[in-house]
């Protein structure tokens, strides 16, 4: 009785979704409440436990660039990881129907978050942007609402702008001397960014644009640190 009751229990446990629903948070915002973020090349993923009891796929990176993980010099190029909820675990489905999706040997890049354990993606897919075409023409498309007016699609180089101007550092190759690690603090909040699409250009924020922004949204994440 107490076997059919626990075999029951988890059966209905495996049904019950990780995933919330997904908003069309801005860009600015996402990348202000991200404590991290990779670039890279998807190697592998396996499912495990964590000591808490979640179920979560393990995720490998072969990383490329980064902002916010500390000395870059201490981190393997070929093994970074980061987990997100969901998976099957001994049989069990654990499903997240926000999960992300990797494509071996396809570019990413990650906004990561820390959990008590691991780094997650920033609302799982939400937080996981493909990098599509060959050096100097990267788009980097959102995997959650591609035809988003302003995150949606962009280039490599806007998005790289983005990651800049909030983080105060650039997405940088492994073996910088710069340890750029930030604890940022939960439910910090930045200035407001005029997100609207320009029809004249072929990316969707015109780079004057950004540049009057970005100054200006230095200059709040300033007096946040500071304050």
């Amino acid at each position: 009785m107490i076997k059919a009751f626990v075999t029951l229990f988890f059966t209905i446990f495996s049904l019950t979704s990780y995933g919330a629903e997904l908003f069309e948070i801005p860009l600015s915002k996402q990348l202000s409440e991200s404590n991290a973020i990779i670039m890279g090349v998807y190697q592998d993923s396996y499912v495990k436990k964590l000591k808490n009891g979640k179920i979560v796929t393990n995720v490998t990176f072969k990383l490329e660039k980064s902002v916010g993980l500390g000395n870059r010099k201490q981190l393997s190029k070929n093994s970074f990881n980061f987990v997100y909820n969901g998976g099957q675990w001994q049989g069990i489905n654990y499903p997240n129907e926000n999960m992300p999706r990797f494509v071996k040997g396809r570019r990413y890049i990650v906004l990561l978050v820390k959990g008590e354990q691991e780094f997650y993606p920033f609302y799982d897919r939400l937080g996981v942007y493909t990098v599509i075409g060959r050096e100097g023409e990267e788009e980097v498309v959102s995997q959650a609402f591609p035809a988003n007016d302003t995150f949606g699609a962009n280039s490599l180089s806007t998005f790289s702008l983005w990651v800049s101007t909030v983080f105060g550092e650039s997405l940088e190759g492994l073996g910088s001397d710069k340890d750029i690690y930030k604890n940022k603090k939960s439910g910090r909040r930045i200035a407001s960014i005029n997100e609207e699409k320009s029809k004249n250009t072929a990316y969707k924020i015109p780079v004057y644009w950004l540049v009057i922004i970005f100054g200006l949204l230095g200059a709040a994440h300033l007096r946040k640190t500071k304050a």
